[in-house]
C-alpha cells in the first residue's frame, strides 16, 4: 500500500517535473524558433514541425541525461522515464 507522501507525489520531487517535462521541452521548441529566425536567416528553409520536433526531442534528451547523471536508484530512475516516456507519445 502506498504511503501519503507517495500518493501526493511528496516521495519524489522529480516526479512532478517529469511530468511537465515534454510540453516545457515543446513549448520552448516553439516559442523560440521566431526569435532565432531573426538572428538565422537560414532557419527559413527548415520545416516549422520538424524544428519543434527536433528541438522537442534534444531538450527532452538533455534532461534524460541530467537524471542519469544523478546517479538516482534503479527503481526511481525508472519511474521518472516511464512518466517522461508516457508523454513523449503525441
Amino acid at each position: 500500500m502506498k504511503s501519503f507522501r507517495e500518493l501526493l507525489g511528496l516521495g519524489n520531487p522529480l516526479l512532478k517535473q517529469a511530468d511537465t517535462l515534454v510540453q516545457a521541452a515543446q513549448t520552448y521548441a516553439v516559442n523560440g524558433f521566431k526569435p532565432l529566425l531573426k538572428k538565422f536567416s537560414f532557419l527559413r528553409e527548415i520545416d516549422e514541425k520538424h524544428w519543434d520536433f527536433i528541438v522537442t526531442i534534444a531538450g527532452v534528451f538533455i534532461a534524460v541525461d541530467q537524471v542519469v547523471n544523478l546517479g538516482l536508484a534503479d527503481n526511481r530512475q525508472r519511474k521518472l522515464m516511464g512518466k517522461v516516456g508516457a508523454k513523449m507519445l503525441w
